[in-house]
């Protein structure tokens, strides 16, 4: 407080308290008890607006949470359709066996980048992709044993089927 000699006490502490309310110097009481009765009233509004941002930020970390698990589940699901897709991919061009795919797996999984490298690295067709043997049309009676079915044999030959002849 202004404290110079000569001066009444009580009028430099309502200069001062006008002062620090940001009042005129020649506010007069009624103005300096407005000044106070705002600043209270904004005061006791206070506790109410913390609480509502701090339940707003609480209600935001939720959602954070939420969304960031779906994040989570969405990368997840997006990094297994991707390991399929290199493994299908590998399996139908015969750069591994079906039955060491796990294994080709479980290295994918410790080091993706350098197993997509030596997937990439090894010839196609290095395993077959097909089953070994007789494609055929669909027939199973193979009697002439040469590989050919009754109904081809009988259309190469003329044969009629229900006759003989």
């Amino acid at each position: 407080p202004n404290t110079e000699k000569g001066e009444d006490t009580l009028s430099t502490l309502n200069a001062d308290v006008r002062a620090q309310l940001g009042l005129a110097e020649d506010a007069d009481d009624a103005a300096v008890l407005a000044a106070l009765a705002g600043l209270k009233t904004q005061a006791e509004a206070a506790p109410a607006k913390v609480a509502a941002a701090a339940a707003a930020s609480d209600e935001m970390k939720a959602e954070i949470g939420r969304l960031s698990g779906e994040l989570a589940e969405i990368r997840a699901s997006a990094a297994a359709d991707t390991k399929k897709a290199i493994f299908d991919k590998a399996l139908g061009e015969g750069r591994i066996k079906g039955a060491d795919r796990k294994s080709w797996e479980d290295r994918y999984d410790r080091a993706p980048e350098v197993t997509v490298e030596i997937l990439a690295s090894i010839a196609p067709q290095t395993h077959p992709t097909v089953l070994a043997g007789h494609a055929g049309n669909g027939d199973a009676d193979f009697a002439h044993g040469d590989g050919i079915s009754d109904t081809d044999y009988n259309a190469i030959f003329g044969i009629d089927a229900k006759t003989g002849a």
